[in-house]
Parts: C-alpha cells; structure tokens; sequence
C-alpha cells in the first residue's frame, strides 16, 4: 500500500497555516467592537500560532495498538513514527524534528508498506518534505518493535527523487546536476538500493560502489580513492569510476568540486595553468562524510572509517596533532612547496566522540 501526498499540497497547508497565525494575531492585536477585554498580550498570539500549527501532530496521536495485531500504516501513523524517531531521523537537528508534522515542518510526503524482512509484518517507508525545492528528503524505514513503530534505517543527507519498495528492496533515487544545471532540471539520476535480510540488515548497493573502498596517499600527487588513481587520472576517470556526480560546481579561483551523495565522497579538482579544472583538473582534496560514507565503508590503508569513536584515531594514528579549521591531522608527507616541507595527507573531524569526515590531501595539481 502506498500513500502520497503531493508536494503542492504541503506548500498550501503551510499557506494556509501562516494565513490562519495572520488572521489569529490581527484579531488578537485589534481587539473586538463586542464588549469585554481585548486580548493584548503576547502569550496569546503565540497560543494562536501554537494552536494553528499543532494540528497534524494531534492527528498523529493515533489508538492504541493490540498485541500482536500489524500496526496501521499511513500517514497519521507515520507522522507520529517519524516524530518519535525525531533526532534521529533528521541526524541531530533538534529544532527541525520538533516541527515535524507541524505548520512548515517537514510533513510526510510518502508512506509505502511492505514485508520486506519476511516475518508476515509489513514494515513502513516514511518519505518527509519541506518547506522548499532546495530543502533535503529525509526518509526512513520502521519496523513494528513491541507495538510501536521504530526506526530501522534513516537515509536523511540527500534531495531525492524519489524512494520506492520494490519486492525487499528500498530503491533510492537521487538527481544529477551538471555546472550550469537549475535546481529544478537536473541532468539525470543515480540509484542506491537497500536490500534487507530476515534480522533487518540490509546490503547497500549504489552507482559506482567501489568493491575495495581504501583510501591511501603514497607521497606528494599519488593517492588511491578506490579504483581511482589521483597520479594518472582526472575528473573524466573519476565520473567513470563513481558515475555521474550528484552535483559539479562551476570552476572557480581554478578549482572544482564533484560531490557523490550517495557514496559520501566529494573530490576538489584544481588547474594552476589555466586550464578547465573540472576538466583538465588533478585531485587535491578528497573527502568522505556522513552515514554515506558509512554505507559504503571507505576506509584509511590504517582502518580508519567515518563513524569510529575517537580513541580508535589515536590508536591507529598515536602520532596525530591538532590541525587547521577543527581537523586532526593523521599523516604528514614531503613537499617541496613553501617553507615547511610537510603536509598532512590524512585528516579527520571528530564531533560528539566520533569520527564524522576523512579527508585526504594529494596535492595532485601541485600547490
């Protein structure tokens, strides 16, 4: 069973949800011809906005579940699932998890069920919307855990296209965009696909998933990203490696960035010649972020992944020191640029305890 919500709906509700707090407020601040007090104060205009923008979460409330009976699964259900789930959901966004199901938070925008573990239980595909175009589509699946529904997996760093079950598979569908290309008319498409198991582990599988997903730099312009080599090959071996990019920045200061979402790595290329960086470009920078990057399981030569808690990095790496703009630098290498003759080839953010980004410096166009 599938129910969708169009986009265009979300956009009135949340006009008229803005027109109602309007209306509200207008007639607070006015007061009546009818005799009585007027409502004055500013606790009352935000009990209006309170009360207008509160309606989908009171709809989601739901009845109580019997043991053993399958949970509902619509859009009511699923706005009170992905309220729960919260936090999570929207990867440590507070605020905007508050909002969800309310006046212009993220709504549902899709809800599809389907037994995709085998155990005669339907689980539950949340798609949620908001607010713009531009605005990331955090979905997520949930399964029925002691008559709630609980979040099994949570896909919330992309715009998508859309996400779909096909059999026991969830099918994610992300847009491409070229240099020039608006927002509203991307390219084409990649496609990631979630395969589960009967445990509810699933297989990640996705447009040019490296099959040995190290990341190593040799020396000074010689680094390894998977397939790619960063001594021999540019931004054209890089599209056929990975595929085409989620996103391709316009040249700029010689420099250009390719970003893969789906596989958590973005690449800044650089021409110091004049040359078209996004085309003629050597790799200078490499990083991977996000639960992507966890998906597909990049990895230092040292067995460094995003994710690892933070004494891991002083294990593998016990000679890390502090380096520029919040990172630790891991690994140093010989340059013969500028005055220090080392650079750091390995780095990693640390936020919260864990590792969050790895970020490699080749050097491949020189500095």
């Amino acid at each position: 069973m599938t129910v969708h919500i169009p986009r265009w709906t979300l956009l009135i509700a949340g006009l008229l949800v803005a027109a109602g707090i309007g209306f509200a407020a207008s007639q607070v601040l006015m007061g009546s011809d009818d005799e009585g007090p007027a409502a004055t104060t500013d606790a009352d205009v935000l009990a209006a906005q309170d009360d207008a923008g509160d309606g989908a979460a009171e709809a989601a409330d739901g009845e109580d579940i019997v043991d053993g009976e399958q949970l509902p699964c619509d859009e009511q259900a699923a706005t009170q699932a992905a309220r729960r789930a919260g936090v999570e959901l929207l990867v440590g966004d507070p605020r905007s998890a508050r909002q969800i199901g309310r006046g212009f938070g993220y709504q549902v925008l899709e809800v599809e069920c389907a037994d995709l573990t085998g155990d005669g239980a339907d689980e539950m595909l949340v798609e949620l919307a908001c607010c713009t175009g531009s605005a990331l589509d955090p979905w997520g699946v949930f399964r029925q855990e002691d008559d709630e529904w609980e979040l099994l997996l949570t896909q919330p760093e992309h715009n998508v296209s859309g996400v779909e079950i096909e059999g026991k598979t969830v099918i994610e569908r992300t847009p491409t965009y070229g240099p020039k290309d608006p927002f509203a008319t991307p390219r084409g498409e990649r496609q990631a696909r979630f395969e589960f198991a009967a445990d509810g582990s699933y297989a990640y599988e996705a447009e040019g998933l490296p099959s040995d997903p190290v990341l190593a730099v040799r020396e000074l312009g010689h680094a390894r990203i998977g397939s790619f080599r960063t001594a021999t090959e540019g931004p054209a071996e890089a599209v056929d490696a990975f595929g085409e990019p989620s996103m391709t920045s316009k040249p700029e200061r010689e420099s250009c960035s390719m970003l893969w979402s789906d596989l958590g790595l973005e690449m800044l290329f650089a021409n110091f010649g004049g040359g078209n960086p996004c085309r003629l470009g050597g790799a200078q920078q490499v990083t991977v972020r996000g639960l992507s990057a966890q998906l597909v399981d990049w990895e230092t030569d040292r067995g460094l992944v995003v994710g690892a808690p933070a004494a891991e990095v002083f294990d593998l790496y016990p000679d890390a020191t502090p380096g520029e703009d919040g990172l630790f630098d891991l690994d140093k290498a010989y340059t013969p640029y500028g005055d220090v003759n080392e650079y750091a080839t390995v780095s990693t953010r640390i936020h919260r305890g864990e590792v969050v980004e790895i970020v490699l410096r080749p050097l491949a166009a020189g500095d």
